[in-house]
């Protein structure tokens, strides 16, 4: 399945130069001048990324992120940003963008940040855990585990084992509910 692009920007002949270089990489690409035509397309069509080129509407075109993942959760927004642009870098990133590539850009960054930005939508819609929120997960698990709620940290780590119900740990007097040595999960100050 090609991966689905929608190109937001104000000057059409940029957004038919990125879409005319997409095509011939077989992208699928529908673009868009404004805001509300931008809805309406992502209303009726699913996309996995969204280009936002914010070169000509600066801050005004943030928002407009939140927009996006209000309609389509799991679409990825990689924000055209314009040089010397650091401070909408930041706003882009605070508003949950995907991504963001300084104009003006290489074929091969758009292209590598396009595939990556649809490789991690797929694998959110497959139910699996991208870098960050396994990163995420650990941490949360971590945290429970310091403060003595090792089961909790397991089942963090991997609900799917939790299903089944939870492994017998008791330990050398027979006491339920103690973590077996080399678990991986002491409570606080239970270091080795």
């Amino acid at each position: 399945m090609p991966i689905s692009v929608l190109i937001i920007g104000l000057d059409e002949d940029f957004r038919g130069h990125i879409k005319a270089r997409l095509l011939t990489e077989g992208f699928q690409i529908a673009e868009t001048g404004n805001a509300s035509d931008s809805e309406e397309l992502l209303a009726r069509q699913e996309v996995d990324v969204v280009l936002l080129d914010l070169t000509g509407i600066g801050q005004r075109g943030i928002p407009f992120i939140e927009r996006v993942q209000a309609v389509q959760p799991l679409a990825k927004v990689i924000a055209l940003i314009p040089k010397n642009g650091l401070k909408l870098s930041l706003a882009a990133m605070q508003h949950k963008a995907y991504d963001d590539l300084m104009v003006p850009f290489s074929w091969k960054d758009l292209l590598k940040k396009v595939k990556a930005a649809a490789k991690q939508k797929r694998l959110e819609q497959k139910g699996k855990k991208g870098f960050w929120r396994t990163l995420e997960d650990h941490m949360t698990a971590i945290s429970f585990a310091e403060g003595g709620a090792s089961d909790l940290a397991r089942e963090v780590i991997r609900p799917e084992e939790q299903s089944s119900g939870p492994p017998d740990r008791r330990g050398e007097d027979g006491e339920a509910g103690q973590d077996a040595p080399g678990s991986g999960f002491q409570k606080k100050g239970e270091r080795e």
